[in-house]
């Protein structure tokens, strides 16, 4: 019988390789039949059956000889498996490669590696079934060869598709990146157009990839063009195949880049006809092309800074600044960069000493409105990343600005109303030159101030303008309480930045002004409430007004099940009943992502209990493909699995044309339903619309909250 299934091995074996000579015989015809271009579509589908079936017969070879188990059977049917596919995987790839558009030794390798595969796979299986004392000895190492052969087939495949770097880019640190601050300083090409090209057009068009001929490598193989001619015509985009394609309709086959990848942007195309238009520079830098406001704007995005790393902050020197009196916050959720600002009545210098163990951190530091005096400013030049420094309002002199010639990362000063001047300013300039600096109400003088400015390039705010008035409005009160969704009380503390202000409010939803209440500690809310409040301070006009809503949650969800959990890169599904609220920052760890599927969940309240309303929380952010749900859908029941009944629908219609980022409760009315069991499906769009530059592709859906209430 072994010898019977042997021999159907072997003919079937031989049988795949004649089909795949005479199909490839016919394929070497100047037009491959349409047959053969469509079934070498399907390599990168079935290639992958092979590799995964060869890998887990090896395991199972591995344990059967550690356990001393026979695992023969097993192991002949995965290389059974693995041999057909193998065979029928190199013939659709050779099919593939009819199209043409890869580099020919690159591709040559691939093939033959390829081969090589297919035959090992089918000779370990002839091996297994021979059952002979030198096909035992010889098979293992059989084996290990063919495993190592898959690999480097691999990688050329990967070669092929993805360029020469794609398996061995990230095994060497990467190189160090050449630093442009200034736009006059961007290399056109180098810096703006090759970035651009990197980012969407060198997946088809590299140097082992060349799509209908054409890489977009370098300039020697842009100028040479493709299959089709050049692609770029000096000075007239508007005829350039490169950059004319991208208007095409997305349904032509010659739009580019293609359906379904990333589309270039307004602004990349501007960059790109720009490009053209102006001699299609390869070598010099920005300062060489006309001036254009448009194009400076543009360019902002691709100067390159130094990069910052800035180690975390100790919590014991986090504490001390905030016993020294400090209010410390995080510039950004989970990274080290902090924000400090005095805030306690009395100021003197042994505040300042407790700011020492923080001197990395220490992005942003506000000591404005303090008894600041210049014998305490010793250590501010040991605030090696300080960027933002307001020293408004103090007793500082110029003897404080020499003080700061050490902070290079300095980009806004605020010293109003001191008693710096003309020498100590320029002085200061001569060193280091912020972008912003604040000087009114001081010794330096109007005209001195504009010659400075124009001299180092940087904007000088004298506050003095016909009409002028000092008398400046406040910031609106802050509220210090994170959690807006509570189940018993939630007591909320609010804040003011300016010293000496009061905060007046309301919890009534009237409009807060100096009759209302005024805050002197912490509001003890214990029912759904909008606290509306405003800052108040003599000689300056009344803040803006602040509003924040607080909801009392009836049911606290904490037995439910989901069918498809969120995304592993935004995961945890019992984030939506934490009752913490997430921000406009997506990765700010308290949203649940959901990638081209709906959010489908069932909650158990333990009992019947009436609900009146659902809530749920959602986020748009367009430009990172997160979009609003379609519908919010309830059903009820009492039993766990079955008998739902839809109790209500909620249609979201996309309102904003801005493509701002924002974050949005919509909430759905079901009066008088009384349940234990409650379904509830958050509809994902399933694709980005056509309006966006990811038409086509999968849309993310980001949903916080749900509270039934």
């Amino acid at each position: 019988m072994k010898n019977i299934n042997i021999k159907k091995s072997g003919l079937l074996i031989l049988l795949l390789f004649c089909q795949g000579t005479l199909l490839a015989a016919d394929a070497n015809s100047p037009d491959p039949p349409r047959i053969v271009m469509l079934l070498g579509r399907f390599h990168p589908v079935l290639l992958h059956l092979p590799i995964g079936a060869l890998m887990i017969t090896f395991f199972l070879d591995i344990m059967g000889r550690i356990r001393k188990n026979d695992a023969r059977a097993s192991v002949t049917y995965g290389l059974g498996f693995s041999a057909f596919f193998a065979v029928i995987s190199s013939i659709l790839g050779y099919f593939l490669s009819l199209e043409g558009g890869y580099e020919g030794e690159t591709l040559d390798t691939h093939f033959w590696l390829g081969i090589s595969t297919a035959v090992l796979t089918s000779f370990l299986f002839l091996l297994i079934n021979l059952d002979q004392k030198w096909s035992r000895m010889v098979f293992f190492p059989v084996f290990l060869i063919t495993l190592v052969t898959v690999g480097v087939t691999g990688h050329f495949g990967s070669m092929l598709t993805h360029g020469d770097d794609f398996l061995t880019e990230y095994m060497v640190p990467p190189p160090k990146q050449r630093t442009v601050e200034d736009v006059d300083s961007l290399k056109i090409y180098d810096d703006v157009i090759a970035r651009i090209f990197d980012d969407k057009c060198l997946q088809c068009h590299n140097q082992t990839k060349r799509k209908n001929g054409l890489s977009l490598v370098s300039q020697e193989m842009i100028l040479k063009g493709g299959d089709n001619g050049e692609v770029v015509f000096k000075n007239r985009a508007d005829e350039s195949p490169v950059y004319r394609s991208a208007f095409l309709p997305l349904s032509d086959d010659a739009h580019m880049p293609p359906k379904g990848k990333k589309q270039l942007t307004k602004d990349e195309l501007w960059l790109i006809k720009y490009w053209i238009d102006h001699d299609l520079e390869f070598e010099g830098t920005v300062s060489g092309l006309p001036e254009n406001d448009s194009l400076r704007v543009l360019l902002k995005d691709y100067l390159i800074f130094e990069q910052k790393n800035i180690p975390m902050a100790s919590a014991s020197a986090i504490e001390s600044a905030r016993e020294s009196g400090f209010r410390v916050r995080s510039l950004v959720q989970g990274k080290a960069g902090l924000s400090l600002k005095f805030l306690e009545a009395d100021f003197n210098g042994e505040a300042l000493d407790a700011l020492l163990d923080l001197k990395k951190q220490i992005v942003e530091l506000d000591l404005s409105h303090v008894d600041l005096k210049d014998e305490m400013t010793t250590s501010f030049g040991k605030f090696e990343n300080l960027e933002k420094l307001r020293l408004d309002n103090t007793g500082i002199t110029d003897q404080t600005l020499e003080r700061l010639q050490n902070l290079k990362s300095l980009k806004v000063l605020n010293v109003h109303n001191t008693a710096v001047s003309d020498a100590g300013l320029e002085n200061l300039l001569l060193a280091v030159v912020p972008d912003r600096i604040f000087i009114w109400k001081t010794e330096v003088s109007k005209d001195r101030a504009a010659e400075l400015a124009d001299q180092f390039q940087t904007e000088i705010s004298t506050g003095v303008f016909e009409g002028f008035i000092e008398k400046a409005a406040l910031k609106p009160p802050l509220i210090l309480t994170e959690e807006s969704l509570f189940t018993n009380t939630l007591s909320v503390e609010l804040g003011v930045e300016m010293k000496d202000a009061l905060i007046y409010y309301t919890l009534d939803g009237t409009e807060p002004d100096s009759t209302s209440n005024v805050y002197q500690g912490p509001l003890k809310i214990d029912d759904d409430a909008m606290i509306r409040a405003r800052a108040y301070k003599d000689d300056w006009f009344p803040s803006e007004e602040l509003q924040r809503n607080f909801y009392k949650i009836k049911h606290r969800v904490n037995d439910y099940s989901i069918v498809d959990e969120p995304e592993i890169r935004y995961p945890g599904s019992s984030k939506l009943f934490d009752l913490k609220e997430g921000s406009l920052a997506f990765k700010d760890g308290r949203w649940t992502g959901f990638l081209g599927y709906d959010l489908n969940t069932t909650v158990d309240l333990g009992s019947e209990k009436r609900i009146d309303k659902i809530s749920i929380n959602c986020l748009e952010n367009v430009g990172n493909w997160i979009m609003l749900p379609t519908s919010l859908e309830l059903y009820a029941s009492s039993q766990e699995d079955k008998g739902f009944q839809k109790v209500g629908e909620l249609a979201i219609k996309r309102e904003d044309t801005d493509n701002v980022p924002f974050v949005k409760r919509y909430t759905l009315d079901i009066p008088e339903t009384t349940s234990r069991f409650f379904k509830i499906i958050v509809k994902n769009p399933g694709v980005l619309p056509p309006w966006h530059d990811g038409a086509g592709q999968a849309s993310w859906i980001f949903v916080d909250e749900i509270i039934l209430w």
